[in-house]
């Protein structure tokens, strides 16, 4: 309570003297000047209109850098691995031009070429496919040509961590393709984990066996390498578009391996020795599809085919001196899947909008497991529902309620699990005028889950630990709540408070009970307890001396709280900043973020990752823009993160090793030529994913 009332007060001065000195400062523009940064950001109450400056285009790198350049309120990117969610943590989906963006094809983005970013509450397009917060990057087209983007990236102090990749397209008539190839290399001895077990194992005299085991990291080696293909066609008229993506990706880890001692208490003996070596490979095919339709009197219909086709190898051996023989899980996975995804879309009177979809998929898994416990697992999903949701859309006032209803047909080796169920959303939004917008959201629904928890095989993890899935879990029903408000008390200022309440109930979670006769302990699971989560918070942020400075600040409290098998709770308190500052072609930036600390949903499991701190400096000019950065300058841990749990029978704290909070230094440049008479720049194609994997881990 005392964090929330410093917060509250600290809030309330600060926007109370940025509104102060505002009255001098707008005082001192001409009127030219406030009109241009009055268009920056205006809402309606469908959504946010973003107008990105001529710096912020010119000094990102690619689509992600510009997202957190704008600085945008309602999106909150991660420092360790550019993920874009709300500042509540929900998903954020990213699309080009109304077609649905990759992360490699935000790295192939010209940003020089957009036109402005908008970020849509439940959006009334059927090509956003009903996602429920969307940012749309408007990206100006032309009629033909084409250019040629390459980007390079190098990370030092870490081993050797680089990505590389190079991006085409070209444009004739109603006709665009593109081509994307890209590679990315890892290679470091700073990745693993330490781990203390604790085990408690019921005896028949009804005493209890306390034992601990001590996995202390010593040495490891970690490689990873990727290669990406992909292909696009796209036609585009007044009243028809369609664009299909065809993708083909490789990936392999050579080596995950890692060699420590390894401890027993209480014993007589406790230098003992272990290792772990791990190897994957993945080979992934897909295709993407979309098609949109435009009839007369406002009638149009869209529709998303896809099928991806994966085939994984994964090798592992766990060896300790204190066991006899070592513990080897291999597994070669062939996988395919289809889906569908159609919408149509029917508008009166310009303002109400009635939407029906349909959706369907087929998920088949053929997992074999090799070395200690030959066994084979047959996965076969299959799903198909439908909605309808009636829609008010005025420039002033939204509001939209969504029913829709969802079956499900799950198999694991002959058993069979079938689920229908309902879920809702429901949208209201108001915008007095266009710096001031209120959104608030409900939806309910059921958490999909990985398919790998559902197999039925045990296997061995190490000298006391085995695991499994089981094939009768069920999906938890969840429902959340959102309440967002944007402000815009003057130009340079947007103030953008949010509240989110969200609960998982009857959720999958680990349970570890006695096993070989309370010799060991299993882990398998099951449907238990609930999880509830409220988080509240505040972005500020601020454009000073004609958008040369940019400052960013968003501190938030969270709530966590678990019941059942895990009755525990946890309120951290979180915050992040940024400052950017532009000086002509060059720019200076540093960011921020406190340790983050979570309970996690499905598992009684405390989380606490190391704080971020990066500091870049660039020079961008023309199509060329080159960036240097260094993270963590002041920490040589190569600690990343902490993590624990309790239950009766098994407890555990870990240590997590790896790059990603340690000092680095980044070099990364980009560089763009066109060719042809105009160009048209919008939709980069990129990476496409694999089928999922069912390889129980």
């Amino acid at each position: 309570m005392t964090k929330l009332v410093v917060l509250a007060l600290a809030v309330w001065l600060g926007v109370g003297v940025l509104i102060a000195q505002s009255e001098d400062s707008i005082k001192a523009k001409n009127l030219k000047e406030v009109m241009v940064d009055a268009t920056y950001n205006s809402a309606d109450a469908k959504g946010l209109e973003f107008i990105p400056s001529g710096k912020q285009k010119n000094s990102a790198q690619n689509g992600i850098d510009l997202l957190r350049r704008m600085a945008i309120p309602q999106l909150k990117i991660s420092l360790s691995d550019d993920k874009v969610t709300t500042p509540a943590g929900e998903p954020v989906a990213i699309f080009i031009n109304y077609i649905a963006a990759s992360a490699q094809e935000l790295e192939g983005l010209k940003t020089t070429d957009v036109r402005r970013v908008d970020y849509f509450f439940s959006p009334t397009d059927q090509r956003f496919m009903g996602e429920r917060n969307v940012v749309n990057i408007i990206v100006q087209a032309y009629q033909y040509g084409g250019y040629t983007k390459a980007s390079f990236y190098e990370k030092f102090l870490t081993g050797l961590s680089n990505s590389a990749s190079l991006y085409s397209k070209f444009s004739y008539k109603k006709m665009t393709y593109d081509m994307y190839v890209g590679t990315a290399n890892v290679n470091t001895r700073h990745q693993g984990t330490s781990v203390a077990d604790y085990f408690r194992l019921p005896q028949t005299d009804g005493s209890v066996m306390n034992i601990q085991r001590l996995q202390t990291l010593r040495q490891s080696k970690y490689a990873y390498n990727s290669l990406p293909v992909s292909f696009r066609a796209a036609y585009s008229d007044d009243n028809f578009q369609t664009k299909n993506t065809f993708g083909f990706v490789f990936q392999e880890t050579p080596h995950n391996n890692s060699t420590g001692s390894l401890t027993f208490l209480p014993s007589a003996a406790n230098k003992y020795e272990y290792s772990t070596h791990a190897d994957s490979r993945v080979r992934a095919w897909s295709y993407n599809g979309s098609f949109n339709f435009s009839f007369p009197n406002q009638y149009t219909l869209f529709f998303t085919p896809a099928f991806h086709y994966s085939r994984i190898n994964q090798n592992s051996a766990y060896t300790a001196s204190a066991m006899q023989q070592p513990v080897i899980n291999n597994a070669k996975e062939t996988s395919y899947d289809a889906s569908f995804f159609a919408m149509g879309r029917k508008i009166f009177s310009n303002v109400h909008y009635l939407f029906l979809r349909g959706f369907g998929g087929y998920d088949h898994h053929n997992v074999t497991y090799g070395g200690n416990v030959p066994s084979l697992d047959k996965i076969i999903e299959r799903y198909c529902g439908m909605s309808v949701q009636y829609g008010y859309y005025s420039n002033k006032i939204s509001a939209n309620l969504l029913f829709g209803v969802r079956n499900e047909h799950n198999s694991v080796n002959n058993n069979t699990l079938k689920t229908f169920y309902p879920f809702v959303n429901a949208n209201f939004g108001w915008a007095p005028d266009s710096k001031n917008m209120l959104n608030i959201s409900f939806s309910y629904s059921k958490e999909p889950m990985n398919a790998n928890l559902k197999s039925p095989n045990v296997l061995q993890q190490n000298e006391l630990m085995y695991y499994t899935g089981n094939p009768m879990l069920k999906n938890a029903p969840n429902i959340m709540a959102n309440i967002s408000y944007n402000w815009t008390p003057v130009a340079w200022l947007q103030i953008a408070p949010f509240a989110q309440y969200y609960s998982c109930f009857n959720r999958e979670i680990p349970v570890y009970t006695p096993y070989m006769d309370a010799t060991a302990v299993i882990r398998k699971y099951e449907n238990n307890g609930d999880h509830y989560r409220t988080q509240l918070g505040i972005s500020l942020t601020a454009y000073l001396f004609n958008k040369n400075l940019q400052i960013q600040l968003a501190p938030e409290q969270m709530f966590y709280r678990s019941t059942g098998y895990y009755d525990l709770s946890c309120t951290p308190f979180l915050f992040s900043g940024a400052v950017t500052y532009y000086l002509n072609d060059f720019y200076f930036s540093g960011y921020y973020e406190t340790r983050s600390r979570a309970l996690w949903t499905n598992s009684g499991t405390f989380y606490t990752g190391k704080s971020q701190l990066q500091i870049i400096a660039g020079w961008a000019k023309s199509d060329l823009n080159i960036r240097i950065g260094i993270s963590n300058p002041f920490r040589k841990s190569w600690i990343s993160a902490t993590s624990s749990f309790d239950t009766p029978v098994y407890s555990q704290r870990s240590l997590r090793f790896d790059t990603t909070s340690h000092c680095s230094i980044s070099l990364s440049a980009t560089y763009t030529f066109g060719y042809g008479k105009k160009l048209s720049r919008n939709n980069e194609v990129g990476e496409q994913g694999g089928a999922a994997s069912s390889i129980l881990k």
